[in-house]
């Protein structure tokens, strides 16, 4: 006999039942697929999104959250197949042509990445723009370009000054060009915006034991270690704690 259990795990499943045996229309099977996808189960999501594909194939919002569920899933193919789809339908659709950018650049399609992205900035409404502008930013640095990564990361912190990751980069673009007091203001800003960015502190504390501060550079990867204990920013922590003198914590 098949319990009332079981009964009811196939039908959310299936995505077609809700709590009170109604059929579940495209909104509400949509919204399921999201929130199981925030909650990192492509599986149920994909289930729920595809459920909700066949009801409203022409929908470009389901398409976008399609693409983005094959992506977490590790099928970028399926992923783009979405993502042009839901631009097919709707041209100015900002986040897709976004996330179909990411898409690009992570598969070293870096000129169809930076044209995705362009596409997303030339849409005057589009409510994010720091991420792409964020992309555009890692596309450049991939290509060696650190002057105009470095142009696109202040652009972000412009268009959006909470922005921690952007931070960060600007830091580290500037560690590298030996601008090592304007690198720890930023890596400051992206630790005040976002207090548990280990990487942030990280650099920090490596920066200060390199000048010989070593109290700070212990306080800064102690911190790490307690932050994210089995982070590779905690792992590069202990390597340097390891190396500190004697009392350095006191």
């Amino acid at each position: 006999m098949v319990s009332v259990v079981c009964l009811l795990m196939l039908a959310a499943c299936n995505g077609l039942a809700g709590k009170n045996g109604k059929k579940l229309n495209a909104e509400q099977l949509q919204q399921i697929g999201e929130n199981y996808l925030s909650a990192g189960d492509t599986g149920l999501a994909l289930q729920y999104l595809t459920q909700a594909e066949k009801l409203k194939p022409n929908d470009p919002a389901i398409h976008y959250d399609l693409g983005l569920a094959y992506g977490a899933r590790g099928l970028p193919d399926l992923a783009a197949d979405h993502f042009n789809k839901s631009l097919a339908l709707k041209p100015d659709y900002a986040e897709a042509s976004n996330a179909l950018g990411v898409l690009y650049a992570e598969r070293g399609r870096y000129a169809e990445a930076e044209a995705a992205f362009q596409k997303a900035l030339a849409n005057p409404f589009y409510q994010t723009p720091h991420y792409v502008l964020y992309n555009l930013g890692q596309l450049y640095e991939k290509r060696g370009d650190l002057a105009a990564a470095l142009e696109k990361y202040q652009q972000a912190v412009r268009v959006q000054p909470a922005y921690a990751p952007a931070y960060l980069q600007i830091g580290i673009i500037e560690e590298k060009q030996g601008n090592l007091e304007g690198a720890v203001q930023n890596y400051q800003k992206a630790l005040q915006h976002s207090p548990n960015m280990a990487e942030a502190l990280l650099r920090i504390g490596l920066l200060s034991y390199r000048e010989g501060n070593f109290p700070e550079a212990y306080n800064s990867l102690a911190r790490v270690v307690r932050m994210s204990p089995d982070s590779e920013s905690a792992a590069e922590a202990r390597r340097y704690l390891e190396k500190l003198p004697a009392g350095s914590g006191s």
